[in-house]
């Protein structure tokens, strides 16, 4: 979610109220306070949800992939990891006695929402599948992270997400979709032992652009239901909402276009609505790279396009299988008490002790001012 994506949010949510959009303020942007968070983790410059999750839960910068570790853990390999269990700040809650919830949009096993209860060298180590984890991970003492949700102590208070199949096994059928089965190789039901924002990021992996600005809209109309729900229990003042990404993503949107146009559409201003190269109508959303690379961009391939289409993938100026992550700062909103400490530009993992001083917790639970 980075400022590209925030910025054709705004447009796009203004414009589905039947504004045009560009001068509509959303409402993470009516927050008092705002700063930009570097995202870089330890050994890449762009990276990737586990470490950048790790870093804004954590308060510790990481290795591209691990989970709740720190940079002396190396990515794949469990023996490196022992000794690198890093707590998040849900955890520094819980020692406190405070109740905690996780609400995710994607898998609960997925490197963002893993990050707040999970240790691991892989991000991949979802569930026991003999693929990416099997017999061999578990001799060395590590354990999966479905298994760790479980294994949770004190227990979470209330997830919400996806990913039923990293806790059933392989012979037992969904519960809600009896064709899927489970993927769990070590036949052990976590289900029957256990009775518990992140799809921006994946419809940008896949140049979906109208599934990230539309679950961008979504994200924003919640910070505003949560922002009357306190306002009508009268807290709304004694509370710390902080709002932010852990990464960008390879997305933009640009072309002459006029006020109001069509995010989803092409470029509209006379005389600069084609391309000055091959003389073809230009798209306001592209992608850096991606999925859908057009090899020939002509009347055919154009004729081809179907805008409306919900499973559109925008053009990539470069073929991959997958769209990556961009490397550019995020921004960081906030409110409430404490919220002058998120302004300016900051590293990334100060955002997790920032939050845990404003709350008294973990290491600053006995700093002057906490009772």
């Amino acid at each position: 979610m980075g400022v590209p994506t925030m910025t054709a949010g705004r447009i796009r949510k203004g414009q589905m109220l039947g504004q045009l959009g560009e001068d509509f303020i959303t409402e993470m942007e009516q927050f008092s306070h705002l700063g930009l968070a570097k995202t870089y983790c330890t050994d890449h410059q762009t990276p990737d949800s586990a470490a950048t999750a790790t870093a804004l839960l954590c308060g510790v910068k990481t290795s591209f992939g691990t989970i709740g570790v720190d940079g002396r853990a190396s990515r794949g390999n469990c023996l490196s990891s022992h000794g690198t269990h890093v707590d998040s700040i849900l955890k520094w809650a819980q020692e406190l006695g405070h109740p905690v919830d996780i609400v995710a949009t994607s898998r609960i096993t997925h490197a963002s929402p893993a990050s707040a209860y999970a240790h691991s060298p892989d991000r991949k180590w979802e569930g026991y599948d003999s693929i990416n984890f099997g017999e061999k991970e578990v001799a060395q003492g590590c354990v999966d992270i479905a298994r760790q949700l479980v294994l949770q102590s004190p227990p979470i208070d209330i997830l919400l997400g996806g990913g039923r199949r990293f806790f059933y096994p392989t012979q037992k059928p969904d519960v809600a979709n009896s064709s899927l089965n489970g993927t769990r190789t070590d036949n052990i039901s976590l289900i029957d032992d256990f009775w518990k924002g992140s799809r921006i990021d994946h419809g940008h992996h896949f140049t979906q652009a109208r599934y990230a600005l539309d679950d961008y809209v979504e994200f924003d109309n919640t910070i505003g239901q949560v922002k009357r729900i306190l306002q009508d229990k009268g807290v709304l003042n004694d509370t710390l909402l902080v709002v932010t990404a852990d990464h960008s993503n390879a997305f933009s949107f640009g072309a002459d276009s006029a006020r109001g146009s069509n995010l989803f559409g092409f470029s509209t201003l006379e005389s600069l609505n084609v391309s000055t190269i091959d003389k073809m109508p230009v798209q306001i959303i592209t992608y850096g790279n991606g999925p859908n690379f057009p090899a020939i961009r002509n009347k055919t391939y154009l004729d081809s396009i179907d805008l409306n289409d919900t499973e559109y993938r925008w053009p990539a100026a470069i073929p991959m299988v997958e769209a990556t992550h961009a490397g550019e700062d995020v921004a960081v909103f906030a409110q409430g008490p404490w919220s002058h400490l998120f302004i300016g530009t900051m590293e990334q993992h100060t955002i997790a002790h920032k939050m845990a001083y404003a709350a008294c917790w973990g290491a600053y639970k006995k700093r002057r001012g906490c009772k």
